[in-house]
């Protein structure tokens, strides 16, 4: 079965090069320019994982982390925090995320991460249909 990921950033560039890298290696791709997608996620439609850039026109992706996380329908899934600012260790900590990448990143490092929280979300549901 494919793999859904979606990609929250502001910069088209970014989603757009990213949107390749992830396809290339064959997943699914939902790109979003804001947050909304966090408001009233569709229980039908969810992603395998999140991959959430730190800052987007002005709003604080470590919320929709918060957000997404405290949410029965989403808290499920992981959450990968990409970001430039040199603490977003703690920061990701902190927001509930399940991993996080420093900008620039290269290829291998974004498919590593995502290979890592699919594994884990994988062993997590698994030990919970024991």
């Amino acid at each position: 079965m494919v793999k859904k990921i979606l990609f929250a950033d502001d910069d088209e560039d970014i989603r757009f090069v990213t949107e390749i890298m992830l396809k290339v290696d064959g997943y699914d791709v939902i790109l979003e320019a804001d947050t909304h997608f966090a408001d009233n996620p569709d229980p039908y439609n969810l992603p395998d994982v999140y991959l959430l850039d730190r800052h987007m026109h002005g709003s604080d992706l470590l919320h929709t982390c918060r957000l997404l996380k405290s949410n029965a329908v989403t808290s499920h899934i992981p959450v990968i925090m990409v970001s430039a600012d040199v603490h977003i260790q703690k920061l990701f900590e902190e927001a509930g995320a399940d991993e996080f990448i420093h900008k620039p990143f290269e290829r291998y490092q974004l498919l590593d991460a995502i290979a890592r929280v699919l594994r884990k979300s994988e062993r997590e549901k698994n030990d919970a249909d024991l």
